[in-house]
């Protein structure tokens, strides 16, 4: 079977237009996969100007937050039902789009993973880390016992403290 004949077979049984996600190796969701897959939705758009049942076909390592919420908003301001699909597995940030659906598909071979997306600097956007390490380090400049043998201006402690 090819994958145009799985798909077809999907739609068939779930009787819903299915978009698919597959994320190329270790590719991570990206800023640049919102559009893409508003313009693949948009080929497909019936004139009622939303699709009654959107199922995407998902299989993602993860990648940006902003990216993943991104993809959600669009596949429900596109349709009326939002489902996903998952194959194999959806981690970390695909898990979030996985959340922001009407109903979950899975395999007895599928996995969700922990939510720890990746977060982008809002004015370089070259430095990216994991969200998990932004509280990590809040919590660090909160600790009596570290916060002493670092020197960080009292102003931004007390700032990021109040946070």
């Amino acid at each position: 079977m090819t994958i145009k004949d799985a798909i077809t077979t999907v739609e068939k049984v779930r009787s819903s237009t299915l978009v698919t996600y597959i994320s190329p190796g270790n590719a991570l969701i990206g800023p640049e996969d919102a559009p893409v897959l508003a313009n693949l939705i948009e080929q497909v758009l019936p004139p009622t100007g939303k699709i009654p049942k959107l199922d995407l076909f998902l299989h993602s390592p993860g990648g940006f937050l902003d990216s993943a919420y991104k993809i959600v908003t669009i596949c429900r301001e596109y349709s009326i039902e939002f489902n996903v699909i998952v194959s194999f597995y959806a981690k970390s940030a695909a898990t979030v789009i996985c959340l922001g659906a009407d109903e979950i598909v899975m395999t007895s071979i599928s996995e969700l993973g922990p939510i720890d997306p990746i977060i982008q600097h809002p004015y370089r956007p070259e430095v990216r880390v994991p969200a998990r390490s932004i509280k990590d380090f809040f919590k660090f400049l909160n600790a009596t016992e570290t916060s002493d043998k670092i020197v960080v201006e009292k102003s931004f402690k007390d700032q990021m403290a109040s946070l």
